[in-house]
């Protein structure tokens, strides 16, 4: 009797933590094309790139070039230009992303030095419809800073799609209650970490980041901030030779995983949390 009590608890728990809350949702449009909400970057000292495939020409016998539409936002979610892209096909494009917001932030007013982007592809093959899929673009995103070699991170998850009418839906959805995501790396080795954090929920969402050492388990640092649909924010701590830093964050996202920027000299390193 005790088992199946404690069975029953178990399901109902399990209930409240994923009904109705999916890591990520299909578009309501089947015509739609989707995109991961990569994080972008652009000071004086790091540059973003995007490696880019003409993903309908490996499905598709045509000579005609496709394109893509770039679109960034800021760290408020505001959109701050779209920009059409002509690929070869089967080839694959280095796209500076950098590049591009600092040549056309002119025509739109000044952006911040961070955000995010999306990649949509112009032309969806049928095999896409015919299989209940959706096109989507996950790829490679890769950081240069100060000049040195790129270091590349594969996209998070399918968390915005470009509708038919040119409106933008969001995938992902807000958890009903709080959750904790535990950091799955440790910050150590006297470095400057930065922590690039997207909401692709359509509500705003308050993320609280805590820092605790691993050696008496207190709180050394606390940042919390508001993050808006399509936006992102990035959390930043130094680590001290010798010190271990454990991360928590809590937030209504379902998944709050974060990309994670290790600033050692001159040598920069970007791997998923």
């Amino acid at each position: 009797m005790k088992y199946l009590i404690f069975k029953i608890w178990n399901k109902i728990k399990l209930f409240l933590w994923t009904y109705s809350q999916p890591l990520t949702k299909s578009p309501t449009n089947k015509n739609s094309s989707v995109s991961d909400l990569f994080v972008w970057r652009a000071s004086k000292d790091i540059e973003t790139f995007f490696e880019l495939i003409d993903i309908p020409s490996l499905f598709l016998d045509y000579e005609h070039k496709n394109h893509v539409t770039l679109v960034v936002f800021d760290s408020n979610g505001n959109e701050l230009l779209s920009d059409k892209i002509e690929l070869i096909p089967n080839r694959r494009s280095k796209i500076n992303i950098s590049e591009i917001i600092k040549e056309k932030s002119m025509l739109v007013g000044s952006a911040s030095n961070f955000g995010t982007f999306a990649i949509f592809h112009s032309i969806i093959p049928s095999v896409f419809n015919d299989t209940g899929s959706f096109i989507s673009e996950c790829g490679y995103v890769s950081y240069s800073y100060k000049n040195a070699l790129n270091t590349y991170v594969h996209g998070n998850l399918e968390a915005i799609a470009l509708l038919e009418d040119d409106s933008y839906e969001l995938l992902c959805v807000p958890s009903f209650l709080q959750r904790k995501f535990n950091l799955q790396f440790e910050l150590k080795d006297s470095a400057l970490y930065e922590l690039g954090l997207v909401n692709p929920t359509n509500k705003m969402q308050s993320v609280v980041c805590s820092y605790l050492s691993l050696e008496n388990g207190r709180v050394v640092k606390r940042q919390e901030v508001d993050i808006c649909p399509k936006g992102s924010f990035v959390f930043d701590i130094s680590v001290q030779k010798g010190s271990s830093i454990k991360v928590v964050i809590k937030s209504k996202l379902v998944m709050a995983r974060p990309l994670i920027f290790r600033k050692i000299d001159d040598n920069l390193d970007v791997i998923h949390g």
